[in-house]
Protein backbone atom coordinates (compact mmCIF):
# COMPACT_ATOMS: atom_id res chain seq x y z
CA UNK A 1 0.00 0.00 0.00
CA UNK A 2 1.12 3.45 -0.52
CA UNK A 3 -0.06 6.88 0.02
CA UNK A 4 0.81 10.47 -0.63
CA UNK A 5 -0.57 13.48 1.04
CA UNK A 6 -0.09 17.15 0.69
CA UNK A 7 0.39 19.46 3.81
CA UNK A 8 0.56 23.04 2.20
CA UNK A 9 3.55 22.77 -0.54
CA UNK A 10 5.17 19.55 1.13
CA UNK A 11 4.44 16.36 0.05
CA UNK A 12 4.43 13.17 2.72
CA UNK A 13 4.81 9.67 0.98
CA UNK A 14 4.22 6.34 2.68
CA UNK A 15 4.48 2.61 1.87
CA UNK A 16 4.74 -0.91 3.64
CA UNK A 17 4.52 -4.51 2.80
CA UNK A 18 3.46 -7.81 4.24
CA UNK A 19 5.96 -10.49 5.21
CA UNK A 20 6.45 -10.78 0.86
CA UNK A 21 9.31 -8.32 -0.36
CA UNK A 22 8.24 -6.25 -3.25
CA UNK A 23 10.04 -3.78 -5.96
CA UNK A 24 8.21 -1.28 -7.61
CA UNK A 25 8.29 1.94 -9.33
CA UNK A 26 6.82 5.45 -8.07
CA UNK A 27 6.04 7.63 -10.48
CA UNK A 28 6.11 11.94 -9.38
CA UNK A 29 3.73 13.16 -12.23
CA UNK A 30 1.64 14.47 -9.21
CA UNK A 31 3.80 17.38 -8.51
CA UNK A 32 3.75 20.72 -10.18
CA UNK A 33 6.14 21.76 -12.39
CA UNK A 34 9.56 22.62 -11.00
CA UNK A 35 12.70 21.06 -8.73
CA UNK A 36 11.70 19.13 -5.69
CA UNK A 37 14.12 17.96 -2.73
CA UNK A 38 13.08 14.68 -1.62
CA UNK A 39 14.60 12.91 1.16
CA UNK A 40 13.75 9.43 1.88
CA UNK A 41 13.98 6.87 4.49
CA UNK A 42 14.24 2.88 2.97
CA UNK A 43 14.79 -0.70 4.36
CA UNK A 44 18.39 -1.43 4.41
CA UNK A 45 19.84 -3.88 3.00
CA UNK A 46 19.99 -6.52 6.05
CA UNK A 47 16.27 -4.71 6.98
CA UNK A 48 15.03 -8.49 7.15
CA UNK A 49 17.05 -9.60 9.71
CA UNK A 50 17.53 -6.40 11.70
CA UNK A 51 14.43 -4.10 11.89
CA UNK A 52 16.72 -1.16 12.36
CA UNK A 53 18.57 -1.26 9.60
CA UNK A 54 17.43 1.39 7.16
CA UNK A 55 19.01 3.73 4.64
CA UNK A 56 18.48 7.70 4.43
CA UNK A 57 19.04 9.28 0.68
CA UNK A 58 18.68 13.19 -0.35
CA UNK A 59 18.13 13.79 -4.53
CA UNK A 60 16.23 16.12 -6.28
CA UNK A 61 12.80 14.87 -8.35
CA UNK A 62 11.32 17.00 -10.06
CA UNK A 63 7.47 15.75 -11.91
CA UNK A 64 9.14 13.67 -14.87
CA UNK A 65 10.94 11.11 -12.31
CA UNK A 66 9.89 8.05 -11.56
CA UNK A 67 12.04 5.81 -8.41
CA UNK A 68 12.71 2.28 -7.88
CA UNK A 69 11.73 0.82 -4.61
CA UNK A 70 12.65 -2.38 -2.92
CA UNK A 71 10.70 -3.09 0.14
CA UNK A 72 12.13 -6.37 2.55
CA UNK A 73 9.87 -8.51 3.95
CA UNK A 74 7.70 -6.78 6.62
CA UNK A 75 9.38 -3.31 5.06
CA UNK A 76 8.58 -0.08 4.72
CA UNK A 77 9.75 4.06 2.67
CA UNK A 78 9.12 6.60 3.49
CA UNK A 79 9.58 10.20 2.59
CA UNK A 80 9.15 14.17 2.29
CA UNK A 81 9.30 16.13 -0.75
CA UNK A 82 9.84 19.54 -0.66
CA UNK A 83 9.54 21.96 -3.42
CA UNK A 84 12.79 24.10 -3.89
CA UNK A 85 12.38 27.88 -4.28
Amino acid sequence: MTVARKHGSDWYIGTMTGWTPREFTIPFDFLDSGKYKMTSYADGINADKWASDYKMTTQEVTNKKTIKIRLAPGGGWVARVVKVE
